[in-house]
């Protein structure tokens, strides 16, 4: 199982892309409130916000000259990815997205344009939190519904490799 968190879920695919071309496939491919990178997006404040954890003290800018290496990164990563449409892969994917955007997403987003999407994704499961809590108080719940995923695509692969086809039972609709 290949997992792969934000821009992280990027790498994972392409190892699972990879993988699968030299005839190891991976059992499946979760992708945790990941962004496909697109010239549509790649230059969106709200998504060069997810590098920016949020400020300790609300007067203080999101951003400044002794703590700017989120946003480099984020940057880079948006550079390295631009461009690049991730190939279809038989392993069961899952995507997790948040069901909340962070302040600074919801600040600068036009209606749901925060919510993450994946080109290949077999199934969408959204939960509790935004980009940051998601993994941090609401962790316990990320963690079981990925869980519940994988035993339930254990024990129906052919139903976690119906690609192509998202499960938009567990979807919710944008706040």
């Amino acid at each position: 199982m290949l997992v792969g968190r934000s821009a992280g879920g990027n790498v994972a695919h392409l190892v699972a892309h990879h993988l699968e071309g030299m005839g190891r496939a991976p059992v499946g491919l979760v992708l945790l409130d990941t962004y496909h990178i697109t010239p549509d997006n790649h230059g969106e404040d709200w998504l060069l916000s997810l590098a920016a954890p949020p400020p300790q003290d609300p007067g203080r800018p999101l951003f400044s000259r002794d703590d700017d290496s989120a946003l480099a990164a984020m940057g880079a990563y948006n550079r390295i990815f631009l461009g690049w449409h991730p190939e279809p892969v038989t392993a069961p994917t899952l995507l997790v997205r948040a069901s909340h955007p962070t302040s600074a997403m919801a600040a600068s987003a036009d209606g749901c344009d925060w919510r993450t999407s994946w080109p290949s994704a077999h199934d969408v499961l959204d939960v509790p939190g935004d980009h940051l809590t998601m993994m941090q108080e609401h962790a316990d719940t990320t963690a079981s519904a990925v869980r519940t995923w994988i035993e339930r695509a254990s024990a129906d692969p052919a139903r976690a490799r119906r690609a192509g086809r998202p499960d938009t039972a567990e979807q919710q609709d944008c706040p």
